[in-house]
């Protein structure tokens, strides 16, 4: 039986919807293995364990970085890294878990940060400060490792056009996708919704045309295993580079694969 389904047949929630966002938020585990898709196959006699604060890492964030940590075999150890749009912080979390050496923590908002990573050495906080314009001076004239964006309410082109100051050859950039922020229709933008894979399309291959506008490749691509918190959008997790492309993405596959995970 699908975990949701599973959930509320047991008893620990009154509705799918509840069980469904409990999974998505990362609360859920069976047999003590932390499971977040709703869809997962449950048997009677299986162990859940519900709790808010199961998720390893500060937000949502974290769960979504840690798919793209195993998906691409990302190596965070000893790396310098950007987290752009860093909010509570669960990327950059994330990153610090995985073995980086130093995050900084960038957001045009002002205390987001979660608390503990404010106290944590490894990170620099920097507040109110708004990527577009950011100088290599706000950022220490330093070149990064990894650079993470999670942004909202822009369109990553917006993004694109100022890393090149704050990366080098090999720097690797992990992008959260929102495909209602990267659809050139203002309908789409002020309805918020994304359903038709079509649209799924279009949104992916604007970003990939944008970033290459800005010599950036698309290297890598999967779904995000949580929709989006308020509208329940499917989101996309994208790796890009300097680099040349060694072989291109399908992008209609991958998200064939979001629409097959979230919709079973």
């Amino acid at each position: 039986m699908r975990l949701d389904l599973f959930l509320v047949k047991q008893g620990f929630f009154k509705s799918r919807q509840k069980a469904q966002a409990a999974i998505n938020d990362g609360y859920v585990r069976v047999n003590n293995k932390l499971v977040i898709k709703v869809s997962f196959n449950c048997e009677e006699g299986d162990i859940i364990d519900i709790n808010p604060n199961i998720n390893p890492y500060v937000s949502r964030g974290g769960l979504k970085l840690e798919k793209a940590w195993q998906y691409f075999k990302l190596n965070f150890k000893d790396k310098l890294v950007l987290d752009i749009g860093a909010s509570t912080g669960g990327f950059t979390d994330c990153a610090l878990k995985k073995g980086a050496r130093q995050v900084y923590a960038l957001d045009a908002g002002t205390d987001q940060l979660d608390i503990n990573l404010l106290k944590d050495k490894r990170v620099k906080s920097l507040e109110n400060l708004n990527f577009r314009y950011a100088t290599k001076k706000d950022l220490d004239e330093l070149k990064f490792d990894f650079v993470l964006i999670d942004v909202s309410f822009i369109s990553l082109k917006y993004i694109f056009e100022n890393l090149q100051n704050f990366a080098h050859k090999e720097t690797l950039i992990i992008a959260l996708v929102k495909p209602q922020f990267e659809l050139y229709d203002e309908a789409y933008r002020q309805r918020g919704v994304i359903r038709k894979k079509s649209d799924h399309l279009n949104a992916l291959s604007n970003v990939v045309l944008e970033a290459k506008n800005f010599s950036l490749n698309l290297q890598g691509l999967t779904f995000s295993p949580i929709q989006g918190e308020k509208k329940g959008n499917i989101e996309f997790l994208a790796l890009f580079s300097y680099k040349e492309v060694e072989k291109s993405i399908d992008l209609r596959a991958i998200i064939e694969e979001a629409h097959k995970h979230f919709n079973n």
